[in-house]
C-alpha cells in the first residue's frame, strides 16, 4: 500500500492532511488524518507555540538555570517536507489521557 498525501486546505493558515491509498483511492478512518500545528494547538486548548516546543521537547531556562522535562506522554509528530503533522488520534488520546489525570 503506497499512500498519498493530499492536502486539504480549509483556510489560508491551517492544513490537513489526508492519506490516500494509491490503488483504490480509499481514504483512511478519520481518526489518521493528519493535523498542522497550528490545529494541533487549537486541538490542545489555543496554546502557544513555545508551549507546545517545550511539551514536545522540554526547556532549559539559562538565566534561572531551571530544566523543564518534555512531557512523556506527548505524541511524536510525523515529518512530511520538512514540517509537523500530528495524527489527530495520537492527539486526542493525549488530550483524555490528561482529562483522565486531572
Amino acid at each position: 500500500m503506497n499512500p498519498v498525501n493530499i492536502i486539504i486546505r480549509s483556510s489560508a493558515m491551517t492544513s490537513t492532511v489526508l492519506l490516500v491509498d494509491a490503488s483504490t483511492h480509499a481514504a483512511f478512518a478519520p481518526s489518521d488524518i493528519l493535523v498542522n500545528s497550528k490545529a494541533a494547538r487549537t486541538m490542545l486548548g489555543n496554546i502557544s507555540h513555545a508551549t507546545l516546543h517545550c511539551w514536545q521537547h522540554g526547556l532549559h531556562h539559562r538565566t534561572r538555570n531551571k530544566i523543564i522535562a518534555p512531557l512523556a506522554d506527548f505524541p511524536a509528530p510525523v515529518m512530511i517536507s520538512g514540517r509537523r503533522y500530528w495524527r489527530r488520534s495520537d492527539l486526542e488520546k493525549f488530550i483524555n489521557g490528561r482529562a483522565s489525570a486531572a
